[in-house]
């Protein structure tokens, strides 16, 4: 009999989070771990699960392509994948509605995801957006992905399907020099992105197109402002703080608030070393 899911968790140096994430992984058919070189105990803790482990050393790290690695050398039997990071959490609400949505799938070859973003104890509703969706649902020899740092599946949006249940995802579990060297990764990626996107015309349709997915309008909406780039990080916290009425959310609202705008300070400094070169 063909399994159903298999679960693939990428880690590095995750023993904080490793072993709550594979607790609420038990009915899964297949669970594999796939590791970037890990020096602490997250494989050994991995171990005690039954999870399959291997372990793909990327420098420098690009998840969309290690997903893909894991998809092409995981010795997978299950007709469909789901990818889960160490620091998230699958309720029984969600796996009760991954289990429905893969048995009724509509002709889907895959499904995004949302979360709730748990910061200082409190679940960021207005500060963090929700839903934001997030690719993580595929049909296994149907769809890969691409987008390098800020990854996604390599198919029409008419291939995919959602999943209204969130999963628990714990971004400060290996504390703030965790997410802050997470995010070094990410400013950079978004530095060279902003400093691309300064060479290309703007779609102002896109901006007024009513869409589930806003990848796209978030896309438009970064080409306007790559044209003013100083502007990111003031933009980023009246945007989340008041437009997005952060401020309800108390201290963790602002301070989650200040921390992105500061990543995006990072950014522009960045952006500003691209266009020195």
């Amino acid at each position: 009999m063909t399994n159903k899911l298999a679960c693939i968790v990428l880690t590095k140096d995750e023993e904080k989070n490793i072993g709550t994430c594979l607790a609420n992984l038990k009915w899964v058919d297949e669970l594999f771990i796939v590791d970037s070189g890990s020096t602490d105990t997250t494989l050994q803790i991995a171990e005690r699960y039954d999870a399959n482990i291997f372990i793909n050393r990327m420098n420098p790290f690009i998840i969309s392509e290690q997903r893909n690695w894991a998809i092409h050398n995981c010795p997978i039997r299950s007709e469909w994948i789901l990818f889960i990071d160490a620091d998230e959490i699958i309720t029984d609400s969600l796996k009760k509605e991954i289990l429905f949505k893969i048995d009724n799938n509509e002709n889907k070859l895959a499904f995004r995801l949302c979360f709730k973003f748990i910061f200082m104890g409190k679940w960021l509703k207005h500060t963090v957006q929700f839903p934001s969706w997030h690719d993580r649902l595929l049909k296994k020899g149907f769809i890969y992905f691409t987008g390098g740092v800020w990854e996604h599946f390599d198919c029409e949006d008419d291939k995919i399907g959602y999943i209204n249940e969130p999963y628990l995802h714990y971004g400060f579990n290996n504390g703030i020099s965790g997410w802050i060297d997470k995010h070094n990764r990410y400013s950079t990626a978004n530095a060279q992105r902003i400093f691309e996107y300064k060479k290309q015309k703007i779609n102002w349709r896109i901006l007024f197109k009513n869409a589930l997915n806003n990848r796209n309008r978030k896309r438009e909406l970064e080409k306007i402002l790559s044209r003013m780039p100083i502007l990111f990080p003031f933009v980023t916290f009246f945007y989340l703080y008041f437009i997005k009425r952060g401020f309800w959310e108390g201290l963790a609202g602002f301070v989650y608030s200040l921390m992105l705008s500061a990543n995006n300070f990072f950014m522009w400094l960045k952006v500003r070393e691209l266009e020195d070169r």
